[in-house]
C-alpha cells in the first residue's frame, strides 16, 4: 500500500499561501471554521503534490480542497456556499496545525540526533565530558559571526526603505459591453514620486526585492508579492500602466488587500467620482461583510409593467442593478461581484449568464400580455421580491372546487373547473351577491 506524502513534503510557499488566503475569509466564516476544527469535523488530510483535500462534516459530508496553481492557493468545496465557506477555512486550519506538528516532530528528531552524536563523541573522548541537555551553543568564531550578523540586521533595519508602493483602482463606465475595473501600480523612489509603472517595471522591482529584502517596508513588500501574482491574470490597457481586472482577479486582490491603506480608489477617475457603485476617490478597496443575490423586481404597472434586476442584501435592502457596478464571474472558483456603497460584494445567486447578458442589453423586460397571470404567478412563488411586490394587491378566498360536465353543440363533452366561495347551492352562471367565483381557463 502506497503511503500518501506527508504535509512536510509541500513547500513553505504553498502552505503560507493557504494560510494567508484563509485569513481573508469573512470573520463569521472563520469563527464557524474554527469550531468545526475543534469539534473534529475535518477528516484525514490527503496530501498530493499541489493540493490537500479532506472530507469535512457539516450538515452532511463535503469534499473540500486547497489547490496550488503555481501562483495562488485556492479553495474548492462541494457545499452550496463554497468555495469561501467554513469547511474550506476548517481545512486550512487543519493544514496549518498539521504543519506545526510536523515541524515540531522534525525539530524533536533533530535534537535527539544531536544528543546521540554528543553521546558518541563523549565515548570516544571521555575527558571532554557530556551533558545530554546541552544545546549547540555558538562559541569562538561562530559567536563572533552571530554578533556581526545581528549588528548588520539592526543597522539595516534602522535605514528607511528606498522604495514605496501602492495600488490605485479606477472605473471605466464607457467601455464596450460592460464597465471595467482597472488597476494601476504607483511607485515612489528617490527619483520618482507616485509614478505609474508597467508590468515589466513591477517584475523588475520584485527581482530587486529578492536581492535586497529591505528595499521595501514589509507591508509594501507583501503588496508587491500580491500584485506580481495578479499581473498574469490582468489585461493590459492602451495606457500601458493600467490593467483591466476580471472578477477572479478582483476576488484574489480583495482576499489580500481589503481595507489596506495601500490599495485605494483613484482620485483622477471621473467614473469613481460620479457616484455609481459608491466608491469614493481616495477611499480604500473594501470587501463587504455579507453576500448578496441578484433578483427580479417590478416597475411600472398595467400594460407598462416591466421586470428589472436588483441587488438584494440579506437584510432586505435592495438597489437596482443599473445603479451599481456588476462584474460577472469568469472562473467557477470565484463568484460575480457587485460594487455598491463603496465596497465589493460577492454574489451567491444570480440569473444564468445568458439571461444576465440579455438584461444588460435591454435593461428590462416588458411583461407579456399573453399568459401574464401564469407568468407572474410563477415569478411570485419563486422569488420573494416579486411576491412582496404583489402581496398588497392579493386577496385570499377560502374557495370550494366544482367540476361541471357540459355537452357542446358539436356533441363533445366539455369538462370545466370552477372555484367559489358560496355553499352547495352555488351554480355557474347564476348571480349570487357576496360570492366570488372563478373558472380555471387555459391561462390559469
Amino acid at each position: 500500500m502506497t503511503r500518501e506524502p506527508a504535509i512536510e513534503t509541500l513547500s513553505a510557499e504553498i502552505l503560507d499561501a493557504i494560510r494567508a488566503n484563509a485569513e481573508h475569509f469573512p470573520s463569521h466564516i472563520r469563527s464557524r471554521g474554527r469550531s468545526y476544527l475543534t469539534e473534529g469535523r475535518v477528516g484525514p488530510l490527503e496530501v498530493e503534490s499541489k493540493r490537500i483535500s479532506a472530507t469535512v462534516r457539516g450538515g452532511r459530508k463535503y469534499r473540500t480542497i486547497w489547490q496550488w496553481d503555481g501562483h495562488h492557493a485556492d479553495p474548492l468545496c462541494s457545499c452550496p456556499a463554497g468555495p469561501v465557506c467554513k469547511h474550506a477555512y476548517a481545512l486550512a486550519r487543519a493544514i496549518d496545525a498539521a504543519r506545526h506538528v510536523g515541524a515540531a516532530r522534525a525539530a524533536s528528531a533533530a535534537r535527539a540526533r544531536a544528543r546521540d552524536d554528543r553521546a558518541k563523541e563523549a565515548v570516544r573522548h571521555p575527558s571532554s565530558g557530556f551533558d545530554p541537555r546541552a544545546g549547540d551553543l555558538p562559541t569562538g568564531s561562530a559567536g563572533t559571526d552571530l554578533a556581526e550578523d545581528l549588528a548588520e540586521w539592526a543597522r539595516r533595519r534602522s535605514e528607511a526603505p528606498t522604495r514605496a508602493l501602492r495600488a490605485v483602482f479606477g472605473l471605466d463606465l464607457e467601455a464596450p459591453y460592460r464597465p471595467v475595473i482597472w488597476m494601476e501600480v504607483r511607485v515612489t523612489t528617490p527619483r520618482l514620486t507616485d509614478a505609474p509603472r508597467s508590468a515589466q517595471h513591477l517584475l523588475q522591482l520584485a527581482a530587486d526585492l529578492r536581492r535586497d529584502r529591505l528595499l521595501l517596508a514589509p507591508p509594501h513588500a507583501r503588496l508587491l508579492r500580491v500584485l506580481a501574482g495578479a499581473m498574469p491574470h490582468a489585461e493590459p490597457l492602451p495606457s500601458g500602466t493600467q490593467f483591466g481586472l476580471k472578477a477572479s482577479t478582483i476576488n484574489r486582490l480583495l482576499d489580500s488587500l481589503s481595507d489596506s491603506p495601500l490599495a485605494t480608489w483613484s482620485d483622477a477617475s471621473p467614473a469613481v467620482s460620479n457616484g455609481r457603485g459608491g466608491a469614493a476617490a481616495g477611499g480604500r478597496l473594501r470587501l463587504g461583510d455579507a453576500a448578496l443575490e441578484i433578483v427580479p423586481v417590478f416597475c411600472g404597472d398595467g400594460p407598462a409593467l416591466r421586470i428589472m434586476l436588483a441587488a438584494r442584501w440579506p437584510d432586505g435592502r435592495q438597489t437596482m442593478l443599473e445603479e451599481v457596478v456588476y462584474v460577472p464571474t469568469d472562473d467557477e472558483l470565484y463568484p460575480s461581484l457587485v460594487l455598491a456603497d463603496g465596497a465589493f460584494w460577492r454574489v451567491t445567486e444570480e440569473p444564468p449568464p445568458q439571461l444576465m447578458r440579455r438584461f444588460a442589453q435591454t435593461g428590462s423586460l416588458l411583461v407579456p400580455e399573453t399568459g401574464r397571470g401564469r407568468f407572474l404567478e410563477l415569478l411570485a412563488t419563486s422569488f420573494a421580491t416579486v411576491g412582496d411586490t404583489f402581496a398588497p394587491h392579493i386577496r385570499v378566498h377560502r374557495a370550494r372546487p366544482v367540476v361541471t360536465l357540459d355537452l357542446a353543440p358539436n356533441d363533445w363533452l366539455e369538462v370545466r373547473l370552477f372555484a367559489h366561495t358560496g355553499d352547495d347551492a352555488w351554480r355557474p352562471g347564476v348571480a349570487a351577491p357576496g360570492i366570488v367565483g372563478f373558472e380555471l381557463g387555459a391561462e390559469g
